[in-house]
């Protein structure tokens, strides 16, 4: 399993799609978390695209016992695709598919709009409870509060749900959808990183998933990229009333702004040695 996780983040750049890799981490911590605590349920995702993330979801499914449902517009319905957020296709998605992830037979696909989509389709899809429910799909606000509360209806107690471009400066209607969603149904957020937040229907399994991931992240277990996990570092911060833990990534300065920073703090230094010597 986690030689697949590991051979998928590095051909993962094949794919087109977007999925930094900071959520490549928080998705594989919270996958192994739940099979690590022998929690089943299947797996569905809202807005596949070319299958990006997707893929890295069916890799961390159980094919014997869960499906993977991709939800997307795909080609044919694509005149429905009012924001024009992503552009998905079978053909390219099944071809990722097959190629990246050895899972790829528990497929389930939706071809429609979630506006007219029901969450007794998707269970009835899905074969049952939701373990971890991926939201991406339109970014109006209209879009983002409808899926939430799919993805709401579809999960069990101790379902994920995460959310992509909550803080996005491009899609604003997804934060204002998110937003909207949470006043009117109890969630618990755990964390964020990479672009998503992640959360869960009962503050028990929130404490969870927050205390498992702190300690892999301290641990920087398991390893699956090292460079990255070396480069990243987290905190924990409120959102929303809740404590959650944040994870991101160093940004290493150009070489120009390096020197910048250089010149400038020496300038400092030297004022204050000037100043002193003045003084006296």
């Amino acid at each position: 399993m986690l030689s697949e996780i590991i051979k998928y983040k590095r051909k993962n750049y094949l794919v087109d799609g977007w999925f930094e890799e900071i959520a490549f981490l928080l998705y594989s911590y919270i996958l192994l978390i739940q099979q690590k605590s022998n929690i089943d349920g299947n797996i569905v995702e809202i807005g596949v695209h070319h299958g990006k993330s997707f893929i890295l979801l069916s890799i961390l499914s159980n094919p014997e016992s869960e499906k993977c449902v991709a939800i997307d517009l795909f080609e044919d319905l694509q005149s429905e695709n009012i924001d024009q957020s992503g552009s998905g296709n079978r053909q390219i998605f099944m071809g990722n598919l097959r190629r990246f992830s050895p899972n790829y037979r528990n497929l389930e696909t939706i071809t429609g709009n979630t506006l007219k989509i029901g969450a007794d389709t998707i269970l009835q899809k899905a074969g049952g409870p939701v373990r971890f429910f991926s939201v991406d799909g339109g970014h109006t606000p209209e879009t983002t509060y409808n899926d939430m509360q799919l993805a709401y209806r579809s999960i069990c107690e101790y379902g994920v749900i995460v959310v992509d471009d909550y803080f996005n400066e491009m899609w604003p209607g997804v934060s204002e959808g998110v937003n909207s969603f949470c006043s009117d149904f109890t969630v618990y957020p755990f964390a964020i990183g990479g672009n998503k937040i992640f959360f869960t229907k009962s503050e028990k399994y929130a404490a969870i998933y927050m205390a498992d991931i702190t300690k892999m992240l301290v641990y920087k277990e398991p390893l699956i990229d090292r460079k990255l996990q070396n480069r990243s570092f987290y905190k924990k911060i409120a959102f929303r009333g809740h404590e959650v833990v944040a994870m991101a990534k160093y940004v290493k300065r150009g070489l120009n702004e390096q020197l910048a920073y250089y010149l400038y703090n020496n300038h400092l230094i030297l004022r204050k040695i000037r100043t002193k010597l003045l003084k006296k």
